[in-house]
């Protein structure tokens, strides 16, 4: 399994370099604690995508249904008859 930790292979080799400190067992769980942290950034990245989307399609929509309206209005500056 690949570290996140870009640079440390794996947490356990930063842990072996710091033998004796209270930080070398802490840093035992980070590493699945950052996988975690972006999994749920991921997570969040896809919803607001998905809103962004949604949200893009809504004004291209409106923004064509106001160039056919504006389009079936016609010439104003013609005479009604011709």
């Amino acid at each position: 399994m690949a570290s996140v930790m870009p640079g440390i292979a794996s947490p356990n080799a930063a842990a072996g370099a710091l033998a004796g400190f209270e930080t070398a067992e802490a840093i035992g769980h980070s590493d699945e604690a950052v996988r975690q942290a972006l999994s749920t950034i991921t997570g969040r990245c896809d919803q607001f995508a998905g809103a962004l989307k949604v949200g893009a399609h809504a004004i291209v929509s409106s923004e064509a249904i106001a160039a056919r309206q504006l389009r079936s209005v016609g010439d104003l500056n013609e005479p009604s008859g011709t």
